[in-house]
């Protein structure tokens, strides 16, 4: 991927860059900001969910050398504590919802997030998370987040895989859990927002012939189903969104078949029959005029390639740190373009 070349006379369509959830694989995302950002290459909108969200936010900081140096150093210790059998009995009695221990996560947020120099960014940040209570599906912006505790508060929220990680109250309300629940890859988000060039990173991994063996990776793996399966929606959104535009070509075909009904003995040859072709031509004018109007979404996808690719819930430096590379790697060499 070259440097991006800008020309002051000409305005590129809104960009957006989509991060998804992935836990322990989120270092890959780091490798494709890195990319990104080694060449200039802006984002007027950063959405994310889950460690995606947390990739987005110091992204959004400009600790982007922080975020890589965090990933070549951390374990899975450093995000979650394995239950004491205090922690089970409040889970066992209702007192808690999620199995493991997150503290160490909220302290590593609350030692690395800077609410200043996230409303300061230039690009719009975008954070997506989940209430079970309503079942809704919210992205809390940064003009939405005033105080560094309320930044750590949806951070928590937007990174709570269900039954494993416990959910957050947000304003003293609700039950917000990881936004992969409905929107593991806010593609449909950044569509919204008015992004017309979609950048997303998918680091969900291919199949694997590998059966869990615990309950946790059991939990896991039922939600990278879930995972994927939201990520395929995204992507079936932009084709849906496009298809608005081939109906430009169905236009034309009307307007090549268009029937005209005769009444007898006129032969279309009065003014009734000049009036109506002049008001067929006039409607076909309005129809190609609105969908000259729509501009179509170009979606790219950086996604690894079909072998495995770390864990939900499994983070070593070593596995990171490759992730790192081939998230770079992958960012310059494999971006596909998505036709649709």
């Amino acid at each position: 991927m070259p440097p991006e070349k800008r020309d002051s006379t000409v305005v590129r369509p809104s960009r957006a860059l989509v991060l998804s959830g992935g836990g322990g694989r989120g270092a890959y995302e780091v490798g494709v900001m890195k990319a990104y950002s080694e060449r200039n290459f802006a984002f007027d909108w950063i959405i994310g969910t889950s460690i995606g969200a947390i990739n987005a936010t110091l992204f959004a900081q400009g600790d982007l050398a922080v975020l890589e140096e965090v990933w070549s150093k951390i374990t899975s210790q450093h995000v979650y504590k394995l239950p004491s059998p205090q922690h089970l009995r409040r889970v066992f009695f209702g007192q808690r919802l999620g199995f493991l221990d997150t503290s160490p996560l909220e302290e590593m947020l609350n030692r690395y997030v800077d609410i200043e120099r996230f409303r300061a960014s230039p690009s719009q940040i975008g954070i997506v998370t989940t209430d079970l209570c309503s079942l809704e599906t919210k992205v809390f912006f940064k003009h939405d987040i005033e105080t560094k505790e309320q930044l750590v508060d949806i951070l928590m929220a937007s990174s709570a895989v269900p039954l494993l990680f416990p959910p957050r109250q947000l304003n003293g309300e609700g039950c917000w859990m990881d936004g992969g629940l409905a929107t593991n890859t806010p593609i449909q988000e950044a569509i919204n927002l008015g992004a017309r060039e979609v950048y997303a990173v998918l680091v969900e991994p291919d199949p694997v012939d590998e059966c869990p063996a615990s309950l946790p990776k059991l939990i896991a793996r039922i939600i990278e189903m879930l995972l994927d399966q939201s990520a395929r929606s995204g992507i079936t959104h932009v084709s849906f969104f496009n298809r608005r535009h081939r109906l430009n070509e169905l236009a034309r075909e009307v307007e090549e078949s268009w029937c005209r009904l005769e009444g007898p003995g006129n032969n279309g040859s009065n003014s009734n029959s000049d009036a109506s072709a002049e008001s067929e031509a006039a409607f076909l004018d309005q129809i190609r005029s609105n969908l000259e109007n729509l501009e179509r979404v170009r979606l790219f996808l950086v996604k690894p390639p079909a072998r495995r690719v770390g864990s939900l819930l499994e983070i070593d430096p070593i596995s990171s740190k490759w992730l790192l590379r081939m998230g770079y790697e992958d960012a310059i060499k494999s971006c596909v373009h998505i036709e649709s």
